[in-house]
This record gives structure tokens, C-alpha cells and sequence, in this order.
């Protein structure tokens, strides 16, 4: 994902990156860069940006995600910025 612009008003994280679902393949590779992302995290339960990995009921338990997040700009989260799950690999 590469130069856009995410306001976000939702309860929602303005952007989430990683697999959906139990049933999903791991994240093998992702590119973030040059973005706005503004706002998330509505009511202190979401962050502004979060990079998860496959939860552990997954078929894919211990999987790792693997991103490039680079030359973004996060603001205006209500809770932390940038949340980054347990076996994730990032570079940037």
C-alpha cells in the first residue's frame, strides 16, 4: 500500500495489517509506505495502525508477519499509534 491517504472516523483501526481469520495463510509480505493514516482507535479498544500476527487458534498459530512499513505518518490515534502483535517481522 503506497501513498494514500486514511482518515479514519471508525471505531476501527485506521489501518490493520495481517491475516483475517483462522483460516487465512500467514502474511508473507507487505509493503507500507509514504501514507497518511489519521485517527483510530475510537474509545481506547483500537490503535492507530496494528500489525498482527495469526492468533493462536489459527491454523497457522505461530506464523510470522512479515512488513515493510516505511515513511508513514500515524497521528491522531486514541490509544498507541503503532501496535505491533507478538511474532512479527518488520523492517523499515
Amino acid at each position: 500500500m503506497t501513498n494514500n491517504l486514511v482518515n479514519s472516523v471508525s471505531s476501527n483501526s485506521a489501518l490493520d495489517i495481517g491475516v483475517f481469520g483462522d483460516t487465512g495463510h500467514p502474511l508473507e509480505s507487505a509493503t507500507v509506505s509514504g501514507n497518511v493514516l489519521i485517527g483510530g482507535g475510537w474509545n481506547g479498544v483500537r490503535h492507530g495502525v496494528r500489525i498482527s500476527s495469526p492468533a493462536g487458534t489459527s491454523l497457522y498459530p505461530d506464523a510470522t508477519t512479515n512488513v515493510i512499513l516505511s515513511n508513514n505518518v500515524l497521528r491522531g490515534a486514541f490509544r498507541a499509534g503503532l501496535c505491533i502483535d507478538r511474532t512479527v517481522d518488520i523492517t523499515g
